[in-house]
């Protein structure tokens, strides 16, 4: 499975560790996926979507998974640029109003 670099808050217990500022649009995010890897803006993402307790990004033409809660990413995205909606499958994702 994949995993996000330390752009996204990493998952320990010190809180003066961890960032609460939303990340810019043209912020860069290391997304790593296997053995596969892409330094990606968010402004280029389309779209943040669960599955089970990963996370799948889309952006390009790819669409790595990683294993982080869209709860945990959502709280370092920028809420006038990011969106929480519910497809008709019911699956829960972050959506860029761009794409």
């Amino acid at each position: 499975m994949g995993k996000l670099a330390s752009t996204w808050p990493a998952d320990t217990s010190d809180s003066k560790n961890k960032s609460t500022q939303p990340l810019a649009s043209d912020s860069q995010v290391f997304v790593k996926d296997g053995d596969r890897c892409w330094f990606v803006k968010l402004i280029d993402i389309r779209l943040f979507e669960v599955e089970g307790s990963y996370t799948r990004i889309h952006f390009s033409d790819q669409k790595p998974m990683i294993p982080k809660s869209l709860n945990q990413l959502e709280s370092r995205l920028d809420p006038s640029i990011f969106f929480r909606g519910k497809p008709p499958t019911n699956r829960q994702s972050q959506r860029h109003p761009r794409h």
